[in-house]
This record gives C-alpha cells, sequence and structure tokens, in this order.
C-alpha cells in the first residue's frame, strides 16, 4: 500500500501487562470511522477529536497527517489510559511519507500523553528515522531511549514500544 505524500497513518492500541503474561487492552483506536470529526476506542469508548483527514490504509480506513498543518487527534485524559508503574506496550502502524525535517535533528511527535512538565510520555521520530520513547512520573523521575534501527519513507512500519 502506498503512502499519500507528506502525510502519516496511524493506528493505536495501549495494552496492560498483568501478572503470569497475561495481557488487558486499555484501549484501541483503529480510526477506521472514515468520516466525522470523532474517533473512538473500541475498548472504552474514548473518543478522540479528529483534526487530520480521513483516507483508505493498508487495512481499510485510517486518519492521515499533514507536515503542513497541526493535525492531531487529542483524546481527553481519563483514568483507564493511565498505566501507571506496570509493563505496557504501544503499538502503532505507521507509514511517514517525509522524515527529513529543517534544521536537521528535529523531530515529530507521534504520540504523546502529558500533564506537562509534571509525568508524561512520548513518541517521537527523529529525520534519521529513529524512534524516541520518553517518559517522566510524578516523582520526577524518568528518561528515554533511541531505537538502533529506522523506520523508512514510504513503507508501512508496525511500531511497537
Amino acid at each position: 500500500m502506498r503512502c499519500m505524500t507528506r502525510r502519516l497513518a496511524l493506528s493505536l492500541l495501549v495494552l496492560l501487562g498483568l501478572a503470569a503474561g497475561a495481557v488487558e487492552p486499555l484501549a484501541e483506536w483503529s480510526f477506521d470511522e472514515g468520516t466525522g470529526d470523532s474517533a473512538v476506542d473500541r475498548i472504552g469508548g474514548l473518543a478522540g477529536k479528529v483534526t487530520g483527514q480521513w483516507a483508505t490504509g493498508p487495512f481499510g480506513k485510517g486518519v492521515f497527517f499533514s507536515e503542513e498543518k497541526f493535525e492531531t487527534i487529542q483524546i481527553p485524559d481519563s483514568p483507564a489510559i493511565q498505566f501507571g508503574r506496570k509493563s505496557f506496550t504501544i503499538a502503532a502502524w505507521i507509514c511517514p511519507t517525509k522524515l527529513a525535517l529543517e534544521p536537521k535533528g528535529q523531530y515529530r511527535r507521534l504520540l504523546c500523553k502529558s500533564a506537562y512538565p509534571g509525568t508524561f510520555w512520548t513518541v517521537d521520530i527523529f529525520d534519521a528515522g529513529r524512534v524516541m520513547f520518553g517518559m517522566k512520573d510524578s516523582e520526577g523521575h524518568g528518561g528515554n531511549t533511541v531505537s538502533t534501527g529506522t523506520i523508512k519513507e514510504n513503507e508501512w512500519t508496525y511500531l511497537t514500544i
């Protein structure tokens, strides 16, 4: 499936690891509504406001974000997506059509949940295709990690953190 020029598609799943290796989904946005200004979580019904454009992706409908506009999906805070100190996984299908940014070394914010500058987590994509995950807790402890591999332009990548 080809990506649209200068756009990014996204499908998001957040999982919480439980004891004995069980996995319980906290939230899942497939972004397959295809019309309107709302994307709804299949697990808990959390609705996000869509300012991106609806388009066709590799598995049906999806949301595309233009690099020229500040397009987002804003999902209100909820206890359902506050996963605390337990293990978690964030997964998304992405297809960036342009990674390069000026000046060099910049990044695009793919996902974030924040009460910045207090607690937050972020997923960023650097212009060289490396992915960075960063987080900070309410006690000020945190850090980040950057991938050793890279994602490529115009290729669908299943990103898992």
